[in-house]
């Protein structure tokens, strides 16, 4: 019996024995890969912290990822939803009321997120003594494949040189036209272009400069050398483009004056035009396109401010004027037209998440330079109106909701008139 015991006793301390070396062994062998991995970790916290505190990448001659320049992005999406109770030019936004000749009052819907717009804006380093920027912003009303298939549409593209000592500024790109610069806050994607309010957006080289001429009241000098576009004139192929045919740019000028009103925006006046020209694919006929217009901007007081703008020309087509027509291609004479709009934003101090607007707006072709179509050709416009009024809500810094209501008349030569009106509900997340 005491044998035995022992014996067991023996093989007990044993396995004891060995397990205790085993566990040991192990455990020494999880302390050393866990001491690895701690050594592992804090070299690369030490790494981290350094490039923390180094200087920017690009002061060692290596590139950032995005840029060496300051960037910023920015935009908005847009839905818009609208009812139209007659057929509409051209559905997605409106410019004029089509004939109802034999087509009354066909209603239209349309719902469209091709208002979206984004945009980069650039800060760069001291250039010539200037600072430099830039600025690149798209929406998607390009020529795309169909409604849910949006095409990329380039609204503004260009570098900008300030001199702010000599107040002086030049710009080189694709960016809105110097002459008649204004437009008024609208839904309708097109400001009232084609009533009234004329100007797009083309490559230019713009040259500005300010002028003090009295204490906060300022003169400003523009003018512009632009790329001059074409379509309308007769006899041109597909791929012709009658602008650059001319052989020559086109030019721009303005003259404004800004007066400072104490405690208030700045009442400002300005003149401006454009001269430019067009030549009918390899022929010697040469057209015209001019005009000269008056803008204002004249605030009230902190809750009204009014806008508008007024202009006399001659084949604007390419510039949303003479109602879509430049040159009568029966007749080979520029047509005439006359114009303007005016605004009244109303931003109430006790509604400050408000803001209204009420826009009219019209437009008269000198119904001489317009011929009677003969079918199947499009009867010519002479004469469009629109008057709107709209009232948008913010919803904290991000959402907007607008509503807009359009009557609309458009009167055509040898034809019926088109008149109805536009319903227009937006949604805008901005960012």
């Amino acid at each position: 019996m005491r044998k035995g015991f022992c014996t067991e006793t023996a093989a007990l301390l044993f396995c004891f024995a060995i397990i205790v070396t085993c566990r040991n062994g192990l455990a020494g062998e999880v302390n050393a890969g866990l001491q690895q991995r701690i050594t592992d970790l804090e070299n690369e916290l030490r790494e981290v912290k350094q490039a923390i505190g180094r200087e920017p990448a690009a002061a060692q001659g290596r590139l950032p990822v995005w840029s060496t320049l300051d960037v910023q992005f920015s935009g908005y999406i847009k839905l818009d939803a609208s009812y139209d109770s007659t057929d509409m030019n051209t559905g997605n936004y409106a410019t004029w009321a089509e004939s109802e000749t034999g087509n009354q009052n066909d209603n239209m819907f349309n719902m469209t997120a091709n208002q979206t717009r984004l945009r980069l804006v650039f800060k760069g380093p001291e250039v010539a003594g200037a600072q430099s920027s830039g600025k690149v912003e798209t929406d998607f009303y390009g020529n795309g494949a169909g409604e849910n298939k949006a095409g990329i549409l380039v609204r503004h593209a260009f570098i900008k040189l300030d001199w702010p000592d000599s107040d002086c500024s030049l710009i080189a790109g694709q960016t809105s036209d110097l002459a008649s610069p204004l437009a008024p806050e609208t839904l309708n994607y097109t400001v009232f272009w084609n009533v009234g309010n004329i100007g797009y957006r083309r490559p230019q080289l713009r040259l500005t400069k300010g002028i003090s001429i009295s204490e906060g009241s300022r003169l400003k000098l523009e003018g512009a050398a632009f790329r001059s576009i074409g379509r309308a004139a007769p006899g041109l192929a597909a791929t012709d483009d009658s602008g650059e045919d001319a052989g020559y740019p086109g030019g721009a000028a303005r003259v404004s004056v800004a007066i400072r009103r104490p405690g208030g925006e700045d009442f400002v006046v300005g003149v401006s035009g454009h001269i430019a020209g067009e030549e009918a694919g390899n022929s010697s006929k040469h057209y015209k396109s001019w005009f000269v217009g008056l803008d204002m901007t004249a605030p009230i007081n902190k809750a009204l401010s009014l806008t508008g703008e007024i202009f006399n020309g001659q084949n604007l087509n390419q510039y949303f004027g003479g109602i879509g027509q430049g040159v009568n291609t029966a007749t080979l004479k520029e047509i005439k037209t006359w114009g303007g709009w005016v605004g009244l934003k109303i931003k109430p101090g006790s509604l400050p998440q408000w803001r209204f607007n009420i826009n009219a707006g019209l437009e008269d072709v000198d119904s001489g330079d317009l011929s009677v179509a003969v079918a199947p050709a499009a009867p010519q416009r002479k004469y469009n109106r629109a008057v709107s009024v709209n009232a948008i809500r913010s919803f904290g810094k991000h959402l907007e909701v607008g509503l807009e209501l359009t009557d609309w008349l458009t009167k055509y030569k040898g034809a019926a008139s088109g008149d109805g009106y536009r319903a227009q509900a937006s949604l805008i997340y901005t960012f």
